[in-house]
């Protein structure tokens, strides 16, 4: 009698998050075959609220509230279903493989990045937080941000974005078994329609 073949076991969602990091295209063909829901929807959640909270830290930024904290969330989830929503219609287009859920699971662990690097600016934003100016010939009269601080997190971000395009881009290859050119071609199509659609919709509901 022939032994049927055991499953491995599911990796745990910190598993999925380190793989993200250290082997990004097995990991995240590996999630976007086991679609865990609840990991991706926590990390969208967990990625809204801190990007929320470092943009109420600075200066320029919004004061923090939990109204406008729950809203930053309803934004990011709707902004991401419909980003992920061009991407399957795009990356259909190259070859009949891949679903939505597929898709969905694996583009939410792209934003690992985006939750380190938030997490990193919550730490250091407060420290470069300087004292409003009671100078009349300041420019600014508010509390302004370090420069050193603020180049510093610039630069940070800069490769936290340059970081989440190449994750993008390879869970996109990943589960829609495309060549590095046609998923490069489907991230930057599915970016800037995504981009017009949010610049309609604003100047509708402005």
């Amino acid at each position: 009698m022939q032994e049927s073949e055991t499953k491995p076991p599911r990796l745990k969602g910190w598993e999925m998050v380190l793989g993200t990091i250290l082997d990004p295209a097995e990991t995240l063909r590996y999630i976007a075959d086991e679609c865990p829901w609840g990991d991706a929807l926590g990390l969208i959640l967990i990625a809204s609220i801190l990007g929320y909270g470092v943009d109420s830290l600075l200066p320029s930024g919004d004061q923090f509230s939990l109204s406008g904290m729950i809203s930053n969330v309803f934004y990011a989830l709707f902004s991401y279903v419909v980003f992920v929503g061009l991407v399957h219609v795009i990356g259909q287009q190259w070859y009949d493989e891949g679903d939505y859920e597929g898709a969905f699971c694996a583009l939410a662990f792209t934003s690992v990045p985006f939750i380190f690097f938030s997490l990193i600016s919550i730490l250091i934003l407060p420290l470069g937080i300087q004292p409003p100016s009671l100078d009349p010939r300041s420019w600014t009269w508010g509390p302004k941000l370090d420069p050193g601080v603020g180049i510093f997190t610039l630069l940070l971000a800069i490769a936290t974005l340059v970081w989440i395009i190449i994750l993008n881009v390879i869970a996109i290859r990943e589960h829609y078994d495309l060549e590095n050119g046609e998923a490069i071609i489907t991230y930057i199509l599915a970016r800037v329609i995504d981009i017009v659609i949010f610049w309609i919709l604003e100047g509708i509901f402005k």
